[in-house]
Order: structure tokens, then sequence, then C-alpha cells
């Protein structure tokens, strides 16, 4: 999540500005930000677009569909909408550092930063709360399992998610309206205002950080703790189902310390706000803070691109339905884990593959 719109506007601000000494190397500063964002940030981009799709194709041609691979199906989709607008922001940017009518360059960075910011917010939200479902399907049904039939099916799911879609864009809706199409009550004059400074402690950082990051972060660590101290009061035989659910759920474990640490350089940024009272000079060339500057947006990329590859690793089912997709033959690796099924009988529906 970016911090504010603010906090972008001086970011892009900073890159048409020179380097805060002329003793400093004004070629580095412009090679970092072309590897970085245009290079690393292009191949994220690319492996978590080809990641998404292949996660979204593989759940779908499961003949039988359970509360977790729906869940999962809609966060591969957040996904890839993430992946699509922060892609587009953070490339767009260093290619745009290359024309010649820097004018131009920065109208094209200040309508992105104005009038992009709040929906790319806004999907990355609608993301880290799909997670949050998905991994409460799991918790339910290795840690409440008696209370799957009430908690757990697909229509809940679908419940679920419509009511996180619904709530991002009214979340965002708000500054989106005021950053986009009356850019003049973002002036600092306005800003200082005690009217607008309660409105902008209120719901940028109160209610916005409360909803964006404490509550979903906190509910994600709990379940996963919960989820630990059931695999390990778990009595494994040695079974095949055994062991892939073990797996799965170590997977999501997996899944949930990278959406931690990935959706916590918006606070950070924040804080470093604070400490530098004169942060747009910070992240300029030169500046205490200006390797910082692209680390949030890339790292959002990050956690939108690595679901696919994680359950690839720690997951052998999800590997098995990968290799019988790229073979176009049946599936090969163990069963489909089917605690959480429509039915609501078991759940924890999930492919633990």
């Amino acid at each position: 999540m970016l911090s504010s719109t603010t906090d972008e506007v001086e970011a892009m601000e900073a890159t048409e500005q020179p380097a805060i000494s002329s003793h400093v190397d004004e070629a580095a500063c412009k090679a970092y930000y072309f590897w970085l964002r245009l290079v690393f940030g292009g191949f994220v981009v690319t492996l978590g677009l080809i990641g998404n799709i292949l996660t979204i194709m593989i759940m779908r041609k499961q003949k039988t569909k359970t509360t977790t691979m729906l869940a999962l199906t809609y966060l591969a989709i957040a996904d890839f909408c993430v992946l699509v607008i922060y892609g587009s922001m953070n490339l767009i940017s260093p290619i745009l550092d290359l024309v010649n009518n820097r004018s131009v360059a920065f109208k094209i960075k200040l309508f992105i930063a104005r009038c992009l910011i709040q929906p790319s917010q806004s999907f990355n939200l609608v993301s880290v709360y799909i997670t949050v479902i998905v991994i409460w399907q799991r918790y339910v049904g290795v840690c409440l399992p008696t209370k799957a039939k009430t908690y757990v099916s697909l229509r809940i799911v679908k419940v679920q998610v419509v009511c996180v879609v619904i709530g991002s864009v009214l979340l965002y809706l708000p500054s989106f309206s005021i950053d986009c199409f009356f850019p003049e009550m973002m002036h600092f004059d306005l800003r200082s205002t005690a009217i607008h400074a309660g409105f902008t402690i209120f719901y940028d950082l109160i209610l916005s950080y409360t909803i964006s990051y404490i509550i979903p972060i906190i509910s994600l660590v709990t379940m996963s703790f919960g989820l630990v101290r059931g695999l390990r009061n778990m009595k494994f035989q040695g079974d095949n189902k055994q062991k892939t659910k073990k797996e799965m759920t170590f997977s999501l474990v997996v899944i949930v310390i990278v959406v931690v640490i990935c959706q916590s350089f918006a606070p950070i940024r924040r804080i470093l706000r604070w400490k530098y009272p004169s942060y747009k000079m910070a992240i300029r060339c030169g500046g205490d803070l200006f390797y910082f500057g692209p680390i949030e947006v890339l790292f959002v990329m990050i956690n939108s691109s690595c679901n696919f590859f994680i359950l690839v690793v720690c997951a052998r089912g999800f590997r098995g339905k990968l290799l019988a997709l790229v073979k176009r033959s049946p599936a090969v690796g163990p069963a489909i884990d089917r605690t959480n099924d429509s039915s609501g009988t078991r759940t924890t529906a999930f492919v633990d593959a």
C-alpha cells in the first residue's frame, strides 16, 4: 500500500530535480532507477503475470471445486490486476525519464500519481484480504473442524470476496475523487487548515492504516500461529494425504510471512516521513532515502508475484497439477484435499498438491 498520493507526487517531483550535491553521481542514480524499476521490476511483473495465469488455469481445471480453490482463484485474479496496474506505474516512470520532453513526462507522472495510486491501493487491499480469506479456509479446517459447516462454503467465499471488493472501493473512493478531480484541494495551504488536518489524521492515518494494514496483518499472523500449532498437534501416520496436507499448510504459512514483509514498507515509509521533515530532499539523488524510493512498489509487486512459486516449491500436489497442465495429461500429483468442499461436511478446501 502506497503511503499517500502526496508521497508519490513528491517522489516523482524528486526524480525531476537535480542531485542535492554537485559531488553526487547523477548517472549512477539514473542507472539505479533504470535497472531496479525497469529491468528487475519488469522481470518480476512478467513472472508474476505468468504465474497467476497458470494458477487460474490449474484451479479451473479441477473437477471438484472447493472453497479454498475458489479463494485461490480469486486471489490469483486480484494479484494479476495488482501486477498490471503497479507494473504499469513502475515501468512508465523510468521509461518517461528517457524522453527528452521533461514537461510532458512530468505531467504524465503527475497524472499517474493523482489518478492511479488510489485504484492501485484498492486492488492491493483486495489481494491482501482475499489472502486472509484463503488462510481462513485452512484455519477452519485445521483448528476448527467442527465449525466448518457453519463458516465455510462456496457461497460464503463468494460473498466475502464481493464484500472485500466493495469495501476497498468505498475506502479509497473519497481520496480518489479529491486527488484526481479536485487536485487543488491537496494544496499545502489547504492541507494545513485544522479541518483538513483532522480529515487527514482520521482518514489517511487511522482509518486507512487500520483497515489496510493492522487488521489484515494481525488476522494473518494470528491464524498462522494457529496453523503451526495445529500442525504440531497432528499425528501423521506417513500416508500421502497427511504429507500433502502438511505441505500445503506450510506453504500457506510461508505466504503469510511474505505478505507481512512486503506490506510493511508502507508504514515504514510513513515513519521515515516523520523522521525526515525534508522528505522531498531526502529522496532526491544523493539523499538518505534515495535508494528506498522505489522499494515499496517493488515489494508490492513481489508479493503479488510469488504465491504461485511458493505453491510450486512447497506443495507437491500443486507441482503435479502444473506438470499435468504443461503436458496436457491427467494430473499425477497427490489427490486434492477435499476437507472444505462445497457441501460443508468437512472443511479445509485446498489443493494439497
